[in-house]
């Protein structure tokens, strides 16, 4: 691993520590010891994902075990770290109580009917699970409100030094709700506004697709922008043109287009060169750079040590870029899973 002296990121997926309902001082353990680790290669921010008991997306202020999930925060605090809870203004699982409460916030096809992102369709692969645990809800309902009102508990009661927003540059059209992509920028501006009264930082993740207007407006206002380097990259000004005309029929294809998706990306997460090659990497940050001089976080899904090397290397020889670490668990085809930081030290 090559070390650097910048402020550099590390996306922890806390079921690999946690999902115990009572107190556990077993994961808080093991979290401080890859925390150290993690202080050591120049970690700054520590974005938290699946905190929420039950893997409810949507429901952000309700962790497995308040007592452990306020422990590990403290031993980020006490690091001189930043805790940086995950958040998604445009998803919900369906088994939480807004999807089932709320429905009149979901996105909704031209039936009437809700229907799941585009990651399950063109990335099954990955994101197959997805198809049955989410569902799109429009930032352009009343669903803002609720959203804004958890990132402000996140930050006050939890001390939270910032939010963390993911799947922004979602592209649908919602029959029940005029106005989905202005729903995004206001969602994304009235969360930097709560942000900036505490004096804390704004993340704002770009999966590489295409930067038209209302994207160009969401990423100005981070303070700093995670680039999530996935396949999708090479097909972005297709599946931007695509998905939003044209995402809720997809969708009701997904039985036709998962497996043809699943072969053309049999591999893809390790030898893509939106993940692989430096130069596409680079094409990327020189994109983002016509946007936003903020400073960016490397996030690759080839997560591996020769993927983490090449996204630490490029963010050695780039001014104002910085890397960020992910562990997600072995997945089958996509090459070794890194569980701990432990075996990269």
């Amino acid at each position: 691993m090559i070390l650097n002296t910048k402020e550099n990121g590390w996306f922890v997926l806390y079921h690999l520590y946690s999902t115990s309902l009572n107190y556990d001082s077993q994961g808080i353990k093991d979290f401080h010891h890859d925390l150290k680790i993690a202080k050591r290669w120049g970690i700054k921010y520590v974005v938290i994902e699946d905190y929420y008991r039950n893997f409810c997306w949507g429901e952000y202020t309700c962790p497995w075990n308040k007592e452990t999930f306020k422990a590990i925060i403290e031993l980020i605090h006490n690091e001189g770290l930043d805790f940086i809870p995950y958040t998604n203004p445009t998803e919900v699982a369906t088994h939480s109580k807004i999807f089932k409460k709320y429905p009149q916030w979901m996105v909704r096809d031209r039936g009437g009917k809700t229907f799941t992102g585009f990651l399950s369709v063109f990335f099954p692969r990955y994101y197959r699970e997805f198809d049955f645990q989410l569902k799109l809800i429009c930032p352009a309902s009343n669903w803002k409100d609720c959203y804004l009102e958890q990132c402000r508990e996140l930050l006050d009661e939890y001390g939270a030094d910032g939010i963390y927003m993911d799947r922004v540059d979602h592209r649908i059209k919602c029959s029940a709700h005029p106005n989905f992509e202005e729903g995004i920028v206001k969602i994304v501006k009235r969360v930097k506004e709560v942000v900036k009264e505490r004096n804390k930082r704004l993340i704002i993740n770009d999966c590489g697709m295409f930067l038209d207007k209302t994207m160009r407006k969401v990423l100005r206002m981070a303070d700093v922008i995670l680039i999530e380097l996935l396949p999708a990259g090479r097909l972005t000004h297709l599946l931007k043109f695509i998905l939003y005309d044209w995402g809720d029929y997809l969708y009701k294809m997904r039985k036709i287009l998962s497996p043809l998706m699943d072969f053309l990306n049999k591999g893809a997460y390790l030898t893509s060169p939106q993940l692989a090659s430096s130069k596409a990497i680079l094409k990327r940050i020189s994109k983002i750079r016509e946007v936003s001089s903020s400073p960016l976080l490397l996030f690759t899904h080839r997560a591996t040590p020769q993927g983490l090397n090449l996204i630490s290397e490029v963010a050695e020889q780039e001014e104002g870029v910085s890397f960020c670490l992910f562990q997600p668990e072995k997945l089958k085809g996509k090459g070794e899973g890194i569980k701990r930081l432990s075996p990269l030290a």
